[in-house]
């Protein structure tokens, strides 16, 4: 079942007017937990391509084509441009494979659930693209598409120009938890309503946030999260803790780079952990943690490391709208 929880980067360029500066950056500030780079593409695959790429597969003896393996991991960049490289090979190679039928009713999948409306994403580029397909299928069995360059005085091979578009799109089709995007841009304005980023859904979580309730951003009917378990000494909880620790570090040396930007240079400063004070409070930055972290971070790890964040950094109390 689709995730309600999580919605295409697409739809949150749009819903907050996002350049692609800020979009990349708004990713690598997600992961890794709250960062889904192939969700899309491996429930086409599961629901369009799956069993036509086994049995071609059996069928033929070959390997058939898989999605890229991809890992996320704790302070290191996801290169999103690589990753959609990745998966502009999956796709020519899944192109080779199948009948293109289903190959395009899960592109048109993926599409869909990306653009809400696709009719005009490189809709030239697709036509062109399954026209080759479909002439490529009734090739004699022993022509490989990919060494063949004519037959009868027509072009019959497969170029990088017909599926380049993919890495074009991929970026788009990456899913995000949208309670972390509306904690990280809650200093940005919601500019368009779109599918699953409301003006409602975002006063909920931000009111939420205000209120000190951000360790308790519970709706039913948007998410369903366990608790929080206390502290047990196990080694699941050991390795909560460590987490929490690391990027707690991590956000506190972001925050001490944005103090000397804001004291040294504050025409370029950006807000992101202090306001226009120059200070941040304990509520940022844990949700910071959060967001960084996509889950609970153990709240005595948190505050051990808030200890000694320098006083100077720190406003007491409730910080007015900015």
């Amino acid at each position: 079942m689709f995730d309600l929880q999580r919605i295409p980067m697409s739809r949150v360029r749009w819903a907050y007017g996002l350049n692609p500066h800020k979009a990349t950056g708004l990713i690598q500030v997600l992961c890794p937990h709250a960062v889904f780079p192939l969700e899309l593409w491996s429930r086409a695959y599961e629901l369009f391509w799956q069993d036509f790429v086994r049995t071609e597969a059996m069928k033929n003896k070959v390997e058939y084509p898989a999605l890229p393996d991809i890992i996320l991991e704790p302070g290191n960049i996801f290169h999103t441009d690589l990753c959609a490289l990745d998966v502009m090979t999956f796709f020519r190679k899944l192109s080779v494979t199948i009948h293109s039928g289903p190959h395009k009713k899960g592109l048109e999948y993926i599409l869909v659930k990306t653009f809400d409306t696709f009719d005009g994403i490189y809709s030239e580029e697709r036509a062109e693209l399954f026209r080759i397909l479909q002439k490529l299928e009734q090739r004699e069995p022993e022509y490989d598409m990919f060494d063949v360059e004519n037959m009868n005085d027509e072009i019959l091979c497969l170029p990088a120009s017909g599926y380049d578009f993919i890495s074009h799109i991929f970026f788009d089709t990456i899913l995000v938890d949208r309670v972390a995007v509306v904690l990280h841009l809650r200093d940005y304005p919601l500019l368009h309503e779109v599918k699953g980023l409301s003006h409602a859904f975002v006063k909920y979580v931000l009111n939420s946030l205000n209120e000190g309730a951000q360790d308790t951003i519970v709706d039913t009917k948007l998410q369903k999260q366990p608790a929080v378990p206390r502290s047990t000494g196990s080694k699941k909880d050991s390795e909560r803790i460590k987490m929490t620790r690391r990027v707690c570090e991590k956000i506190v040396e972001e925050l001490h780079s944005e103090k000397d930007l804001f004291e040294g240079d504050k025409s370029n400063w950006k807000q992101c952990l202090i306001f226009d004070n120059g200070k941040t409070n304990w509520k940022t930055f844990l949700s910071a943690v959060e967001t960084r972290l996509g889950s609970k971070p153990h709240h005595d790890a948190a505050r051990e490391v808030w200890k000694h964040v320098p006083d100077n950094f720190k406003h007491n109390g409730r910080m007015r709208e900015q």
